[in-house]
């Protein structure tokens, strides 16, 4: 499937220039050669979230980059199903994100798992409907609702690049409690993808698509 991008990046882009001189001054020095995009495959988006499950960007990259070989590309729930855990393990799978990975092509095969249904949900029932399901917290359906949804106004305030971005500038590096961060926060909504975008940008000079 091709790539989807977002329809409100130029709009959103305007909006957070005008509301936050910081991020202003981020929009205005970034060259726009990566932007947000989906693939628009949950399955592609649910894999890379949890083999990126609380390790480095860099060990998530190797482990999907070894998972990608074994399934040779094909992103369905049977091709994965029918992959041998000890080919998971040997991939870099914990025993744990292999049942996480493996539930949810059970899920998405017996209908429980419907993402038309899900993409009508406002974001705050959808989050709680992503961390329904076996393995997908806060941090993992909000990944969801930005890279597969491409949904406007997430902010993953479980992601720690983020969080340190937004210390570093905002509060000279300083550490920050949620309460302040929601407040630093505010004015960035309806985009707050959007500026989690450009404070990422900020710490990965590739970035990372789930």
């Amino acid at each position: 499937m091709n790539a989807m991008k977002p329809k409100y990046w130029q709009e959103g882009k305007s909006f957070l220039a005008k509301s936050d001189f910081i991020l202003e001054q981020l929009i205005r020095n970034d060259d726009d050669k990566f932007i947000l995009e989906s693939k628009n495959d949950p399955i592609f988006t649910f894999c890379k979230i949890i083999i990126g499950q609380q390790i480095s960007i860099s060990a998530a990259e190797a482990i999907f980059q070894r998972f990608e070989k074994i399934i040779n590309k094909n992103f369905t729930t049977n091709n994965i199903l029918k992959t041998p855990e000890d080919k998971l393990k040997e991939a870099g799978f914990s025993k744990q994100k292999i049942t996480y990975l493996k539930n949810i092509c059970n899920l998405i095969d017996a209908g429980s798992l419907k993402f038309e249904h899900l993409a009508k949900l406002p974001d705050n029932i959808a989050r709680k409907e992503l961390c329904k399901i076996h393995g997908i917290g806060p941090w993992s359906a909000d990944m969801f609702l930005i890279f597969n949804q491409l949904r406007p106004n997430i902010l993953p305030l479980g992601d720690i690049g983020l969080i340190k971005m937004i210390e570093q500038f905002y509060n000279k590096g300083k550490k920050l409690n949620i309460a302040k961060i929601k407040e630093i926060t505010k004015k960035w909504h309806p985009y707050t993808t959007i500026a989690t975008w450009y404070l990422w940008r900020q710490c990965d000079a590739e970035p990372v698509y789930y």
